[in-house]
């Protein structure tokens, strides 16, 4: 599992050569992340895209891939 503790969290590179990384992104220095999709070799890490910018996870929270190939994202 992948839990959020620090402003950018890598959890693995999606595609081989790096370019693409997935994990949690911090919020504006607050204590929420958001499960993101990113571009990992510039400089700003160009988020395209992120689960639930309504409902952001709080420090703490963690994702898992399950048995079944399903991804679950809880609270701490």
């Amino acid at each position: 599992y992948l839990s959020c503790f620090g402003p950018f969290l890598v959890w693995g590179v999606i595609i081989t050569s790096g370019d693409i990384a997935f994990g949690f992104n911090q919020l504006n220095q607050t204590g929420l992340f958001l499960l993101s999709i990113w571009f990992a070799k510039v400089p700003d890490k160009t988020i395209v895209w992120y689960a639930r910018l309504d409902n952001p996870a709080p420090r703490g929270s963690k994702v898992e891939l399950t048995a079944d190939h399903e991804l679950v994202l809880t609270g701490p």
